[in-house]
């Protein structure tokens, strides 16, 4: 799916094609090694990369026990052929440098990254940041140098534990034109903010086929405090583009902000895309702190064809949005958000704050939970937001407090062919229909299961009062799997066709 197809208005990045660049084909690369574990050195590898150009390693899938870390101040692209880069959990593994304030690009293809340590680095907590791959920015030409990794696994990396806007177990990047992750692997890394990953000023940020989990954002208290922000990935400074492409983000947990994601920014000149994504089973474990899944704050947003399930928090869990401190407009369209459990506060499903407009479109919004005796909204947290839902499905969202409205918080003001369930909430008291054009009817939703495309979904049965529903206005041509419409559009994210092929996963 194109993300060209969207209604995006004319902001910082109106449009994305969520095609992930092609490795590069390295040209005449000096190889090292010969085919032999241990014969490659710390020093052999650092000359190579001091000259720069193309590299491959020829050592198997051996691991090099770094002495020291490596650093990367020219052109460089560094395959590594499954070989394994090891700090020995002593000292951080690749630093990337710009003394002489070049424009340049590092790509780093097939590797392991690994066992990087940069909690004792330097004197300050940005020394101490990145232990897999560090790019500070002091005294260095701003947004000037590229980095892509393809194709490469980031494991058991640490950085500092606390600091307010530091941290980046597996990857630490500031002030970059691009940082870009591609059909690679981040997991069981941790730092203070963004246990796999941390961007913070860079123009452009985007992640392609990749997945991120059982990272863990360790600080505590947010910012202002000593972090704790974006278990997975953070992403910080105005005038970005971030982009999620394909993604998983799986298991992930942080002490405050955005278990999955965190990511805050200033103005409309910044955009936020997430597309054919998944984030799932991801916390924030903090008792006063949200967004098990994600956080987005001042961010013009696109979320398409991706799937917020099973994520906890004390509040605001599978998506949180803030318009705070800068913009929030934009669409969520063909998306799922199933099971997700706001613990102690309101919104299971999803957050909206002070958007400046937003428009939910085929979204399946099911089995979210907001438990406690006075929590409710399990659907929808909205203060009071000028949104527009079209085609939206609510079903069994439930809170603790029987008194208020489960589904939604202050319904939409314009809307049309929703579907909500139940009526009751056993208080004698009716349920308030989420938007206008809203019909009470149970969509008899089948679990949470690949059902084709990149993300879960939840399946319509034929006899589903939410089959050929819906209103074509505003609806894409497919739905959350990528499947054409059968007949008229139906409400939800799931497309219910007879002849299906697709209902074992297959894509």
């Amino acid at each position: 799916m194109s993300a060209a197809l969207l209604p995006c208005a004319v902001l910082a990045q109106a449009t994305f094609d969520c095609a992930a660049p092609s490795a590069p084909v390295l040209d005449n690369p000096v190889v090292l090694g010969n085919g032999a574990a241990g014969s490659v050195t710390t020093g052999t590898l650092q000359n190579a990369l001091d000259a720069g150009g193309d590299i491959r390693l020829n050592v198997g899938t051996s691991t090099i026990a770094l002495t020291q870390e490596l650093v990367v101040s020219v052109s460089t692209t560094l395959d590594a052929g499954g070989a394994t880069l090891s700090g020995g959990n002593a000292h951080r593994v690749l630093h990337v440098s710009n003394p002489n304030n070049l424009t340049y690009t590092f790509n780093l293809l097939n590797a392991t990254i690994s066992g990087g340590n940069s909690r004792n680095a330097g004197t300050t907590v940005t020394d101490q940041s990145g232990a897999g791959l560090w790019k500070p920015s002091v005294n260095e030409a701003w947004q000037a140098v590229t980095i892509r990794i393809f194709n490469s696994h980031f494991a058991g990396n640490t950085a500092v534990q606390s600091a307010q806007d530091d941290g980046g177990g597996g990857a630490y990047v500031t002030g970059a034109a691009e940082f870009s992750v591609i059909d690679s692997v981040f997991d069981n890394d941790d730092g203070s903010n963004g246990g796999a990953a941390y961007s913070l000023g860079s123009k452009t940020v985007n992640f392609f086929d990749s997945t991120f989990s059982n990272n863990t954002a360790t600080g505590s208290g947010g910012n202002p405090g000593n972090g704790g922000n974006g278990g997975a990935i953070g992403v910080d400074g105005d005038a970005r583009n971030v982009n999620f492409c394909r993604v998983r983000i799986l298991g992930n947990s942080s002490n405050a902000y955005g278990g999955g994601f965190f990511t805050t920014t200033y103005s409309a000149a910044s955009f936020t895309r997430i597309l054919d994504s998944t984030f799932d089973s991801n916390a924030s474990v903090a008792t006063n702190k949200l967004a098990g899944g994600a956080y987005i704050q001042g961010s013009p947003i696109t979320i398409q064809g991706s799937t917020f399930s099973n994520n906890q928090a004390a509040g605001y869990t599978g998506l949180a949005l803030f318009g705070q401190g800068g913009v929030l407009t934009g669409d969520i369209t063909n998306s799922t958000f199933a099971g997700n459990t706001a613990k102690t506060g309101l919104g299971g499903g999803l957050s909206i704050q002070a958007a400046t407009s937003l428009t939910l479109q085929n979204l399946t919004i099911a089995n979210n939970s907001a438990p406690c005796t006075g929590c409710f909204a399990a659907g929808i947290s909205n203060d009071s937001s000028p949104l527009t839902l079209r085609n939206v499905i609510f079903s069994n969202n439930t809170g603790g407090n029987i008194f208020n409205p489960w589904a939604m918080q202050t319904p939409a003001t314009t809307g049309s062919n929703n579907l909500q369930w139940p009526l009751s909430r056993g208080s004698g008291q009716s349920e308030i229909a989420a938007a206008p054009g809203t019909t009470f009817a149970d969509a008899l939703l089948l679990p949470l299961a690949a059902n084709g495309g990149y993300t879960q979904t939840m399946a319509l049965p034929a006899n589903s009062p939410a089959v050929n529903a819906g209103t074509s206005t505003g609806a894409l041509p497919t739905d959350q799997r990528g499947v054409s419409r059968f007949g008229n559009v139906d409400i939800g994210a799931y497309e219910f066709a007879p002849d299906e092929i697709f209902a074992n996963g297959f894509d």
